[in-house]
């Protein structure tokens, strides 16, 4: 009985079906009906009809109710007509019955319809909570999933959809032709149409009973009881798949049929993924700001850091160990992150730095592709500062306490600081000394420079000089943070308590055991990433091989509804306003986005649009006086680096900043004037303007719409007789001719204008 009571011990523990003797097997459903209060449905009654089995229900879920809940099991033999609906609890804070329906030989489960809390906070209630806590070493490379879904799909499933290239015949193996026996075996459910090129008329089901083909073609045989035209459609189309979520929403709320919420605060590539939505609602809830959305990905650069008090320290160890009285944040401790301590008397600050801009020489004799920190003469650094952490200390480059990093945000409870790990202090040839940081790029880089928040505040030169505060705080990378996580606890989410271990293992510095080494009653924080690769929130890779029958799309957006939508893509922000004032709000003193489309590839055509428009293939909004410029970008051996044209806000021309404009021997229409200045010609030439016979002067008046704007012009006149002309008098209704010899009959001048 050991070994059996063992093995039982081992059953329980996993919740695997074990044979044993019929004492033993007896014994495990024992202990596990009387942990779970289990019970079967037959055990209140005969279940052999739908009325009988609801009766019998009824019983069950009031008993199972009255004893603080348990598990009803519906076993096979239980009338198949009668339908389960688990309404046994009330509210959420009331108990609850789970029911397991095995009938037909599958397991049904029925959970709770508003179940129990799980232990993370925030996530609401559910029928079915599965949890893992993870605090093991794992092999190098390995996937290791809280639950996990395998489905082998060997055979059996179909996709295949073709026309028949003959009519075929009822009986039984009846040959049925088609134009390919690709995607058709031997047994396969098909289905083939009553009528030539559509699912339509009496559809027929068949089985493929063997496949052939001869001098006509490929076929296969199946029996068949009615004729079937050329051109029917044979077809067959399965789903199989992992996970199928039916999820119907039939009153007011604001939900999701997924919902993946991922927290990383280790370091590494990362993938968070928050869709057929059918709707007969409004969409707009009270107070709502989505209404119906398919897919959405919200990414949240998270600044609110753990923080807490350092309680003991072993050096030797790198083990801290961290308060549990005033710890915030304490779930949100990651490895690759450095814990730095924020006890101001460790710091040092004296003097100013400037960050010299990647690509400048100025201070260190030759450009780089990074920046470079430099301290003053009064800053006092040496190679002690190596392993210890810089941060900017300047408004535009920290987050003050309260500041929104997002309109959707609210701010940080204490100011957040972007830290760099200090890797080498070297003197430049002026004197002064100047320090390398750590950077990330594909790689680790020892002799990089910070990326700041503000371009502004880069040195570029000694007239573009800009002093900056700074601290130098101790501080070191997170090792291993297994043990200091805590915050998961029922009761104490987000929160330590005494009963966690609260230690966090620190990779070494050269500051442990010195004045500045961490100790009993330090203030400490672990904050995010100074530079993070910003996720991207949609990607779509191809890896195709073969050129296709169709070329496909990474982004395919159709209106197949018959009303109008706003934007087949909008890119869109949450603040608004002018240039000026949008660059005023970001942090960065940038755009929003620095291309609302980025075409990097190489294309046949980077922007094709091929529909019919209604009012412009292009619409430039220029209303706020914003220049809304098409520029071209040359190399430097045009002698120009940019050509643009654009319309100018505040007169509606079209300006044109180029080295010239080559019409490639095209003509100009419907042009009303030249003008080589600001001011615009409003008229261009006059054609066989008629001169009286005998006169020797001709007044030529511009009509009333077209007056000039002053008399500022030039005017070449070419009369149709021999004569000397001049033009005596110009004004903005027109200009006046003498003529030194008198008009013939008939006679007639040309004329042009030029400003």
């Amino acid at each position: 009985m050991a070994r059996f009571s063992k093995c039982i011990q081992i059953l329980i523990l996993i919740g695997v079906s074990c044979i044993g003797s019929a004492a033993a097997h007896a014994e495990q459903r024992s202990a596990i009906d009387d942990a779970s209060n289990r019970v079967s449905l037959t055990d209140f009654g005969v279940c052999n009809t739908s009325k009988a089995a609801s009766l019998a229900y009824r019983k069950a879920i009031k008993q199972l109710m009255s004893q603080g809940g348990g598990v009803l099991v519906i076993p096979t033999g239980v009338a198949k007509d009668f339908k389960v609906v688990n309404d046994a609890q009330r509210d959420y804070r009331s108990t609850a019955v789970t029911v397991f329906d095995y009938r037909g030989g599958a397991e049904r489960i029925y959970v709770p319809a508003m179940g129990t809390a799980p232990s993370l906070a925030g996530i609401g209630t559910a029928g079915q909570i599965i949890e893992r806590e993870l605090d093991r070493n794992l092999p190098a490379t390995a996937v290791v999933s809280t639950q996990q879904i395998t489905s082998f799909n060997r055979g059996g499933s179909s996709s295949y959809s073709q026309k028949l290239t003959r009519a075929s015949m009822p009986g039984n193996n009846a040959r049925i032709d088609v134009p390919t026996l690709r995607g058709l075996y031997v047994g396969q459910m098909l289905r083939i149409s009553g009528i030539p090129g559509a699912y339509g008329g009496k559809v027929e089901r068949v089985v493929v009973k063997s496949l052939g083909q001869d001098t006509l073609g490929p076929y296969f045989t199946a029996d068949v009881s009615q004729p079937r035209p050329k051109d029917a459609i044979v077809y067959a189309k399965t789903i199989v798949n992992a996970l199928t979520l039916n999820d119907l929403s039939n009153a007011d709320n604001q939900s999701m049929s997924l919902v993946i919420k991922r927290a990383t605060y280790g370091t590494g590539d990362t993938f968070g993924n928050w869709t057929q939505l059918d709707y007969q609602g409004d969409l707009m809830s009270g107070g709502g700001d989505e209404g119906g959305v398919a897919y959405t990905a919200e990414i949240i650069q998270d600044l609110i850091g753990f923080r807490a008090l350092v309680e003991s320290w072993d050096p030797s160890s790198g083990t801290l160990v961290y308060a549990a009285a005033g710890a915030t944040d304490p779930h949100k401790l990651g490895t690759s992150r450095p814990i730095i301590n924020l006890n101001p008397k460790k710091w040092q600050t004296s003097g100013t730095v400037q960050v010299v801009a990647a690509g400048y020489n100025y201070l260190r004799g030759e450009a780089a592709s990074t920046s470079l920190i430099v301290g003053s003469r009064d800053a006092n650094w040496d190679r002690s500062l190596v392993g210890r952490f810089i941060a900017i200390d300047e408004p535009s480059e920290r987050y003050e306490k309260g500041e929104q990093w997002s309109s959707a945000l609210a701010g940080p409870p204490h100011p957040v600081h972007r830290w760099y790990s200090i890797t080498s202090v070297e003197r430049l040839a002026n004197g002064q000394m100047a320090l390398y940081v750590e950077s990330q790029w594909w790689g680790t880089n020892r002799r990089g420079g910070p990326r700041l928040m503000d371009a502004g505040n880069y040195t570029t030169s000694s007239k573009d000089s800009h002093k900056l505060r700074y601290i130098i705080a101790p501080g070191a990378w997170a090792s291993d943070v297994r043990e200091g996580v805590a915050g998961y606890r029922p009761g104490n989410v987000w929160r330590a308590t005494n009963d966690d271990a609260r230690k966090i293992i620190l990779a070494p510095a050269p500051f442990f055991q010195s004045s500045i080494d961490f100790a009993s009653g330090d203030p400490i924080t672990q904050p995010p990433a100074a530079e993070a690769w910003l996720p991207t929130g949609y990607r779509v890779r191809h890896f195709n091989g073969f050129k296709g029958l169709m070329s496909g799309a990474s982004f395919h957006t159709r209106n197949a509804g018959r009303v109008q939508i706003g934007s087949g893509l909008l890119i869109d922000s949450s603040q608004s306003g002018t240039l000026d004032a949008v660059l005023k709000q970001q942090k960065d003193r940038r755009t929003h986005f620095e291309y609302g489309v980025d075409v990097r590839a190489v294309t046949s055509s980077a922007l094709r649009i091929r529909g019919a428009v209604k009012d412009a293939a292009l619409d430039l909004w220029s209303v706020d006086g914003n220049e809304k410029k098409l520029r071209w970008r040359l190399s430097p051996k045009v002698g120009r680096r940019i050509t643009s044209i654009h319309a100018d806000p505040g007169s509606g021309r079209l300006v044109l900043d180029s080295a010239g404009l080559d019409l490639s021997h095209s003509a100009t229409l419907r042009q009303t004037g030249i003008s080589g200045t600001d001011t615009a010609a409003k008229n261009l030439r006059g054609i066989d303007v008629a001169v009286g016979q005998g006169l020797r002067e001709l007044t030529v008046s511009f009509p009333a719409s077209r007056q000039e704007l002053d008399g500022r012009y030039s005017v070449t006149v070419q009369p149709s007789w021999m004569t000397r002309d001049a033009v005596v008098e110009k004004t903005a209704k027109g200009f006046r001719v003498a003529f030194s010899e008198p008009a013939p009959g008939n006679a007639k001048i040309d004329w042009q204008l030029i400003r």
